[in-house]
């Protein structure tokens, strides 16, 4: 899945954090259990937050780590 992918599904949640998978599988023409991997891969990269239940609850977007494309890259000289 591309990066353009996950932009498109935080923006969504920036603008509307109580979207549904349903909504946003509609928004960007993808099925739901292609937002359900992606959404599992923004949560394990810290981009993205669960907040309350499953039904009721809302998302939160974080922002980026700052560095973070440097983190892995203190390896040889």
């Amino acid at each position: 899945m591309s990066e353009k992918m996950s932009e498109k599904i935080l923006t969504i949640l920036t603008n509307k954090p109580k979207a549904s998978i349903a909504d946003m599988a509609s928004a960007t023409g993808v099925t739901t259990r292609t937002i359900e991997r992606k959404l599992k891969a923004l949560v394990a990269a810290n981009r993205l937050r669960r907040i309350g239940p499953d039904k009721g609850g809302r998302w939160e977007v974080l922002p980026p780590a700052p560095d973070s494309a440097q983190r892995g890259a203190g390896h040889g000289g």
